[in-house]
């Protein structure tokens, strides 16, 4: 039983500290990619669109590679191809679901900033 519990709060632990390590790599390569380091839903919008033409590009150019390189050289380059593009996508959305959990939550501070101004001058009266 106190095996599980160590085993847990390791697990716990080691999420928490991949989480941040995968901010400052998602930083890195969103920086890399040239993307500017704004926190708005224009953002997250032109990450989307990434993503759509990336897919794009890999589903056009795996099966040309396909022709030219035959054997099992052809596929390994058409695997590391699909899987490079596969990790800059699940960064891309990671990086998507930040921003708008920035944007979220910098709104619903403002809301609830309003909501305890329009209390404080209700019990004023």
């Amino acid at each position: 039983m106190i095996t599980v519990l160590i085993a847990v709060i390791f697990l716990i632990r080691a999420l928490s500290d991949a989480l941040f390590l995968g901010d400052i790599l998602t930083d890195i390569i969103v920086h890399r990619l040239g993307i500017i380091e704004e926190r708005s839903p224009k953002r997250a919008a032109r990450e989307l669109i990434y993503i759509i033409v990336i897919i794009l590009i890999v589903t056009a150019t795996t099966p040309i590679l396909g022709t030219f390189v035959e054997g099992d050289l052809g596929f390994w380059i058409q695997s590391l191809i699909t899987y490079v593009a596969l990790g800059i996508i699940i960064i891309l959305i990671y990086d998507i679901g930040r921003t708008l959990y920035r944007v979220i939550e910098l709104k619903v501070e403002s809301f609830a900033e309003k909501l305890s101004n329009i209390v404080e001058e209700e019990n004023e009266r």
